[in-house]
């Protein structure tokens, strides 16, 4: 059935297209609407194809095709004045409807014969992003502030009940896992996916969402009942104390949700002692410095988050490949982000006024009092938290005179990252 059913599903996609803008033309249509039910109708299909084919060949075929026929509507100007309509004429850039394909081929080739773990990604991508977006644009009244624009906690609450719903019920039916263990698996992957598509942009939750949730079930299902119910409270405590803190910071709802899902994926590939180093620097860092006006504006996102951890994260992930640590460097590049924010704080809040050997010696004293404390005060490890000082110095020195601008943060993960780099060598 493999040749007929690619035949079937490549005329399905086309005809789709077709028949929405037909809708849009006869009853008028919203762009919201009319885009996410092609979102609804692929996710349908795509849930069939367990069943319609047994190779990854056809799959491959199709998300090629699908793509091909995506990216002549968006890109040929008299295809995207029509057919375009039905995607391309919400207000925001989006590349949502080019993830969905590639999302459904990885999770087929991930899955393999494992349907269950195909079915519920695609169930949270098709009807859980899909409820939040129509019941945010349609009942949201309750705003926050998301990494491009708004959205509505009417819409993030939609999509954690059909998230919880979405993985709750196929575990129960479909697995040999425990009732309490499905609960709590649900509980724990919608809350932290609700996370994860409020941070997305540009139409990346139709990526990231499947491939995460797909990770994190991998995960989830391997604990037993007491430890995703002690990982749950855990999360809600952090959860709740974070957003109290958040408003000390300049962080808004993008950023502290993409801080909070970060030092998850940190607690994922280590452990809570990794975690230790970026807590520090989300509580530590309004005391750095001079409180001033500037300091009230919650205006940083998820980028600046990324920025800050990327350092961090590439050790990591260094280090979970090549079997090695890399703890050192890493609370090195931590060091190196709360010095130069303290720094440039400082140079915000009483121009010409930096001290970046004061900011310097602070970050490092914070951190690596917490790193002793971890490793341990041995001979050893008070060398390499002395010769941490400079690193985290030349960092500070390196970010001088950049406070402002497109590419602030840029240059701060670079300064951050090349801080680290000599403590890779000792």
């Amino acid at each position: 059935m493999n040749g007929p059913g690619a035949i079937l599903i490549a005329t399905s996609i086309v005809a789709l297209l077709f028949a929405l803008r037909w809708l849009q033309k006869r009853f008028g249509f919203g762009p919201e609407l009319s885009r996410k039910l092609f979102h609804i109708s692929g996710g349908i299909v795509s849930l069939l194809l367990p069943w319609i084919f047994s190779s990854l060949a056809p799959v491959i075929v199709l998300t090629i095709f699908s793509t091909l026929v995506l990216l002549v509507v968006r890109f040929l100007p008299s295809l995207n004045a029509s057919l375009g309509r039905v995607l391309n004429a919400v207000d925001r850039p989006s590349w949502g409807e080019l993830c969905f394909p590639v999302s459904v081929l990885l999770l087929f080739a991930l899955s393999h014969e494992n349907t269950v773990f195909y079915v519920i990604p695609l169930l949270i991508l098709t009807f859980a992003d899909s409820t939040a977006a129509l019941i945010g644009t349609r009942y949201g009244q309750l705003k926050y502030m998301a990494t491009e624009a708004s959205k509505s906690v009417e819409g993030s609450a939609a999509f954690f009940l059909v998230g919880f719903l979405s993985v709750h019920v196929p575990l129960l039916l479909g697995t040999a896992i425990g009732r309490a263990e499905s609960l709590l698996a649900a509980l724990i992957l919608a809350f932290l996916l609700v996370l994860l598509e409020g941070v997305a942009w540009a139409g990346l939750d139709n990526l990231f969402v499947p491939i995460c949730a797909y990770v994190l079930l991998q995960t989830l299902t391997k604990l037993s009942a007491t430890e995703l119910m002690s990982r749950f409270a855990i999360m809600l405590s952090f959860t709740t104390v974070g957003l109290l803190w958040g408003r000390r910071t300049t962080l808004n709802m993008s950023g502290l949700m993409g801080g909070f899902l970060l030092c998850y994926a940190v607690w994922m590939m280590a452990d809570w002692r990794w975690v230790l180093m970026p807590v520090i620097l989300f509580y530590s860092h309004p005391f750095l410095s001079p409180p001033s006006e500037w300091a009230k504006h919650r205006v940083h996102n998820v980028h600046v988050m990324l920025s800050i951890f990327s350092a961090g994260l590439v050790l990591l992930l260094a280090g979970y490949f090549l079997n090695r640590d890399f703890y050192y460097p890493f609370a090195v590049s931590f060091a190196a982000h709360l010095a130069i924010i303290g720094a440039v704080r400082q140079e915000l809040s009483s121009p010409g006024i930096r001290k970046p050997l004061v900011h310097s010696i602070r970050a490092w004293a914070l951190i690596f009092a917490a790193y002793l404390l971890v490793r341990g005060v041995g001979q050893r490890e008070l060398l390499r938290a002395a010769l941490a000082l400079p690193c985290v110095f030349i960092a500070v020195l390196i970010q001088r005179n950049q406070t402002t601008g497109d590419d602030r943060w840029r240059r701060e993960a670079f300064a951050a990252g090349l801080a680290s780099a000599p403590a890779l060598l000792w």
